[in-house]
């Protein structure tokens, strides 16, 4: 690709960060040996132990830093740092997570190619301390309101998307403890934004335990309920009554697995048999 076409995209790049000491030196340096570089790397602390002030320091030369004295959640931590972005597109990375390193430029030549996307995820690899976990490279392009029906399909971390898209659409909702991102993919979707996708698995998503397993089980059932009554329209008009019961389905199953003990088990059977 030429430089011309790759000085076209100006990036700024949004990182939550929350206790993820561990992990952030993989992360940010898969960010700064990208083949074609952001301009810009804004670091929200979101409340972490107080250590992690100390340790962000080593940083500042290549990220604008932001220190939040409490933690307000992801979509607030991304929020935040969207105000603090100069430049016209926003790529989004999570602290624990590791980008490839062609994973800006094949983006930008699938944008050059496809000029009526306002934006475009690619593949995902999971892996933990064991290894590669999964790979998730066959999802829908351009992404559709019904794909949403039966998941999210996008990762922040592997998206690069219009600021102006962002900023139309209100930013994230930050009432989700978590699932903003879902929120926002439904979002671009019902307002007829086309979100490209590349097919190659070109982040890698970190799976571990980083908190309470079952807490999260809660979290996610309750915002995937929320989900259905916030965009009822979709829900219930468009996907009807059967792709809203198996969109339940999924979650309750879902949320039981990750919950555990005797609610978790009769929450997943529950969805089981909600999905049948």
């Amino acid at each position: 690709m030429t430089d011309d076409k790759l000085n076209n995209y100006e990036i700024s790049v949004v990182i939550p960060y929350y206790n993820a000491d561990d992990f952030f030196d993989e992360c940010i340096n898969s960010i700064l040996n990208q083949t074609c570089r952001a301009k810009q790397i804004i670091i929200v602390n979101d409340g972490s132990h107080p250590r992690s002030i100390q340790y962000l320091e080593q940083y500042k030369s290549v990220a604008e830093i932001i220190h939040l004295d409490k933690g307000q959640g992801v979509a607030s931590a991304r929020n935040i740092a969207l105000g603090y972005a100069k430049y016209p597109w926003i790529a989004f990375q999570d602290a624990d997570d590791i980008w490839e390193p062609n994973k800006l430029e094949l983006q930008i030549e699938a944008l050059n190619s496809h000029p009526e996307w306002i934006g475009c995820h690619t593949g995902v690899l999971t892996f933990d301390k064991t290894g590669t976990l999964n790979t998730y490279c066959n999802k829908p392009s351009p992404l559709k309101v019904t794909d949403l029906l039966q998941g999210s399909h996008m990762t922040p971390p592997s998206l690069l998307i219009k600021k102006s898209v962002i900023e139309e659409l209100g930013f994230f909702d930050t009432s989700f403890t978590n699932s903003s991102d879902y929120d926002f993919s439904i979002l671009l979707t019902k307002n007829d934004y086309l979100l490209g996708f590349v097919p190659e698995p070109l982040i890698r998503v970190r799976r571990s335990d980083h908190g309470n397993i079952s807490s999260f089980g809660y979290r996610t059932l309750r915002c995937h309920i929320k989900l259905v009554f916030k965009h009822s329209d979709i829900f219930i008009r468009v996907g009807r009554l059967n792709s809203t019961r198996r969109f339940l389905a999924k979650s309750l199953s879902e949320s039981g697995a990750k919950i555990g003990g005797i609610k978790g088990a009769t929450l997943y059977k529950v969805g089981r048999l909600l999905g049948l």
